[in-house]
């Protein structure tokens, strides 16, 4: 049975997973310039305190997604999104229900190893929120705009316990041919992406694999999610931050 425009996504981001002891090849590959990229700090929300631990990621398991990125000098976007396997979402019903946001709401399929699909929410970050972000434990809910927090209320997101973990220190390009490149560092990992947004998935997976694959770059053939390994690291870091003790007075 063929798949009508309202039985999924027709905007696609492909992506590829670059671990570090690539990067540097696949910079020359992808003909990236270092100097050319453009700095931002990246946050993502979780929930710490479930009973399976720090690194259960509840949130993330349910395929939501709270991201806050900054700029420096000022500006940057908050994202509440949900993400899951292709044909997990009603496509009809979210564009039915975020009509009225235009621009801030879409979906999209996001191919990274696996064929998912996301719907998404963003919002732009004022003065004030800003000044939110920079308080010690932010409140997330201070950080969302009133779609958000109301399309997290339906999705039976509860807020009030969400962690802001970061920030990730990351560095983004904007290559020929509609490319994209984002490199993430926190700690010692590191990792490098290539994205590209097109109609056609399939064929444009295939010439970024192609490309890769010529220049002598390896792709992991099952990679795990750069969110999920980042967002685990900051969870056992913030752990061990919390349950250190501090040293004793003099």
């Amino acid at each position: 049975m063929s798949r009508s425009p309202d039985d999924g996504p027709t905007r696609f981001e492909i992506k590829l997973n670059i671990e570090a002891p690539q990067i540097a090849k696949a910079m020359r590959v992808f003909d990236i310039d270092e100097s050319r990229g453009k700095d931002r700090a990246i946050w993502f929300g979780e929930i710490l305190d479930g009973r399976d631990g720090v690194t259960a990621l509840p949130l993330s398991a349910r395929g939501i997604i709270l991201r806050v990125r900054t700029k420096p000098g000022g500006g940057g976007d908050c994202t509440l999104k949900l993400r899951g396997p292709d044909g997990c979402l009603d496509v009809a019903a979210w564009r039915k229900r975020t009509d009225e946001l235009g621009d801030a709401a879409k979906i999209e399929g996001d191919w990274a190893g696996r064929r998912l699909v996301s719907a998404s929410v963003d919002h732009d970050l004022d003065d004030d929120t800003r000044a939110a972000l920079e308080r010690p434990d932010p409140v997330v809910a201070d950080l969302l705009s009133e779609q958000q927090r109301l399309l997290a209320h339906e999705l039976l997101v509860p807020l009030d316990p969400v962690t802001l973990l970061g920030p990730i220190a990351a560095r983004k390009w904007k290559l020929d041919g509609g490319l994209e490149a984002e490199l993430w560092s926190v700690d010692a990992l590191r990792f490098l992406e290539i994205s590209a947004v097109t109609g056609d998935p399939d064929q444009t997976r295939r010439e970024l694999e192609q490309r890769a694959g010529d220049g002598g770059v390896d792709l992991d053939p099952h990679p795990v999610a750069k969110t999920t390994r980042v967002l685990e690291h900051l969870a056992r870091r913030r752990l061990t931050v919390i349950d250190t003790p501090a040293p004793p007075a003099d």
